[in-house]
């Protein structure tokens, strides 16, 4: 899932047909590197789906993994 995410901020900056055409290609590496079929990973998102804590906590998991200070931001009150 935070491949996933990588591959959809890369194609932010695109519009149109470009960014869906990019962003096909980078699913489908992202997908094949981790051995994965698109029909596999839409089944398991829509089974975590099901489960509102857990698809929370993998998608903190992910964000984690993209940005690991975030971690040791979490919880606390910004001064300003």
């Amino acid at each position: 899932m935070a491949d996933l995410y990588l591959a959809e901020a890369a194609t932010s900056g695109f519009t149109g047909y470009a960014k869906d055409s990019l962003t096909h290609v980078y699913y489908d590496q992202v997908l094949k590197i981790h051995g994965v079929t698109a029909p596999e990973y839409e089944q398991n998102l829509q089974i975590l789906a099901q489960d509102e804590q857990r698809i929370e906590r993998v998608v903190n998991q992910a964000l984690k993994l993209i940005d690991p200070k975030a971690e040791s931001e979490e919880g606390k009150v910004d001064d300003e």
